[in-house]
């Protein structure tokens, strides 16, 4: 008897170091975060089809050298500022997304598997804590990397879509006029 009763009182004690809270339950939680945070980034990113942007990019290139270059009024002001404004508008942001949104995609995935490999080590309990503190920094840098580079390039980027949508026309007739003027 006094024997089964040393051998539940190890199987006891065992089971419960077993279950003992991690240690790392608030970093854990906080990575969680940062995936789901990560996850919208991704969502975010990817609601944009950055093929049609290519193309649009083509032409909104295209106008923007023509209308801009040899035979542009430099004189004029209202040309500049209210005539080609919504073709600034738009040139600029496609620009920048089609130069940057490739590596944002690769950091971003980047970043979600460098949160869940830090993550199963936090589980596992293979990290010591400054170790734990020195990632946790690097990746809450990374992730709001991430978010400024979503914010600086997404946002302008859908509403310069907008934008082309509304006046690519004018720009077309524009260039179709340009286009006349110098034959």
């Amino acid at each position: 008897m006094r024997k089964l009763l040393v051998v539940s009182l190890a199987i006891f004690t065992l089971g419960a170091c077993n279950d003992a809270p991690n240690p790392y339950q608030a970093e854990i939680a906080k990575i969680d975060e940062m995936v789901f945070v990560t996850d919208s980034l991704i969502e975010v990113t990817s609601s944009i089809d950055s093929s049609q942007i290519k193309e649009e990019f083509a032409l909104v290139d295209s106008a923007f050298k023509v209308l801009t270059g040899e035979g542009a009024p430099l004189d004029d002001k209202e040309y500049w500022t209210q005539s080609l404004a919504a073709l600034q508008y738009v040139h600029r942001p496609y620009m920048k997304y089609l130069r940057d949104v490739p590596k944002l995609h690769k950091d971003l995935s980047y970043s979600k598997t460098q949160l869940l490999s830090l993550k199963n080590s936090l589980v596992d309990l293979k990290l010591d804590s400054a170790a734990v503190n020195e990632y946790m920094k690097v990746e809450e840098k990374a992730l709001y990397n991430n978010f400024l580079m979503v914010t600086k390039r997404i946002g302008p980027t859908k509403m310069a879509m907008e934008v082309w949508d509304t006046a690519a026309d004018r720009y077309l007739q524009m260039l179709a006029k340009s286009d006349s003027l110098l034959q």
